[in-house]
């Protein structure tokens, strides 16, 4: 857990980029289904960054901040979603 909100998935053995958006993809889909808490239905959303090693960083201070803003794309894409890092995001560049 690194925030309120916020949890961190460490996927170490990967078979290619296509693992962790088959990872994210799932995560999405299994948080989306309806549960009862008390007595009432309720529905979650998630927004998803990734980022790889070490194509995105070195280390991990510079993953969790490149998968933190490819987060907040996914967030501005309406939610429910996931991002790859992009350093030229939406034709922008997203950091310094």
């Amino acid at each position: 857990r690194m925030g309120g909100d916020e949890f961190t998935v460490i996927l170490s053995q990967l078979n290619g980029a296509d693992g962790a958006e088959s990872v994210a993809e799932k995560i999405l889909v299994q948080l989306a289904l309806p549960f009862t808490l008390v007595e009432e239905v309720v529905q979650i959303s998630a927004s998803i960054g990734i980022a790889y090693y070490p194509e995105h960083g070195g280390s991990s201070t510079l993953l969790m901040k490149r998968a933190d803003s490819a987060m907040y794309r996914a967030k501005a894409a309406g939610r429910n979603a996931f991002r790859i890092y992009a350093p030229y995001a939406d034709g922008q560049r997203t950091e310094p």
